[in-house]
């Protein structure tokens, strides 16, 4: 008889649970198991519709790296247990049919969507990038600016790489009449109202979304962000440099957390390496 509960799964129940693990189960992952148990110690591993599951012989067939992620942290968590399911079912759950994040997050956009999940990579982590609750989280902090970026730049196809749209989506809250006008600029090849940021952009990202030949994530949107801040600043003759990718991911964790502007969290992240190489 197949049957489901909520238990408090303690490390030493889990290390009894994982004993009953099948042979046939996949390998564990290290870096599988220490994001789950680092999401477990800051409290953000959440209780859904995933957990444990034991065939009818009491056998693990779903489970094993969230188990030794208990243990690994060492602190208990609540978890949906299902107990009594035929051997059948571990060829279903591990040939499961995984739905994209988009039909996971069915309310929201799938371009709103992608500005979450890599705001959420950036910032938690790739592994925490994958589990849907996590992404709804980061989602529901900055919805509503990201919901506006998306309706403004819904159905242009220049520029919208997605540190290019992360970009607008961090600056839009500092300014969102130039954000507007970046997006007016390069969407209508209006040459003679492109600031400094749209050129710098046109020179220096292409098709591929490649920055000199180098797909990376984090230094495109340092660069982007950094003309962004550059072309804001310069009219009152001030310089900001572009935004270093040291840098770049504190500022955003600590943006998404709610510290304050982009600009705040940026010179916050820099004292605090700073202190930090001091020490």
């Amino acid at each position: 008889m197949v049957k489901t509960e909520i238990l408090k799964i303690t490390p030493e129940l889990a290390k009894m649970m994982i004993e009953k693990n099948i042979t046939t189960n996949r390998k564990i992952r290290k870096s599988r198991v220490d994001e789950l148990a680092r999401l477990i110690l800051e409290n953000k591993f959440y209780l859904t519709h995933q957990g444990l599951a034991f065939s009818e012989t009491g056998d693990l067939i779903d489970g094993q790296h969230r188990l030794n992620a208990i243990i690994q942290a060492n602190k208990p968590v609540e978890m949906m247990i299902t107990t009594g399911l035929k051997q059948e079912s571990f060829s279903a759950l591990d040939r499961g049919l995984q739905r994209s994040m988009s039909d996971i997050l069915i309310n929201n956009e799938k371009r709103v969507v992608e500005v979450a999940t890599t705001l959420t990579r950036l910032t938690v982590g790739t592994q925490a990038a994958r589990l849907p609750h996590v992404v709804l989280e980061v989602l529901n902090k900055k919805r509503e600016t990201i919901v506006k970026v998306h309706n403004l730049y819904k159905g242009t196809k220049k520029y919208t790489t997605m540190p290019f749209l992360l970009a607008a989506t961090v600056f839009h809250e500092i300014n969102p009449d130039f954000v507007e006008k970046i997006h007016k600029a390069v969407c209508t090849d209006d040459f003679g109202n492109y600031t400094t940021m749209a050129i710098a952009v046109q020179a220096k990202i292409g098709r591929s979304g490649s920055l000199q030949g180098k797909k990376v994530e984090g230094q495109l949107g340092a660069f982007i962000l950094g003309c962004f801040l550059y072309d804001e600043t310069k009219k009152d003759g001030k310089m900001i440099k572009v935004v270093n990718p040291i840098f770049y991911r504190s500022a955003l964790k600590l943006w998404i957390n709610g510290y304050g502007s982009f600009t705040r969290c940026y010179n916050k992240a820099k004292y605090d390496n700073r202190e930090q190489n001091n020490d």
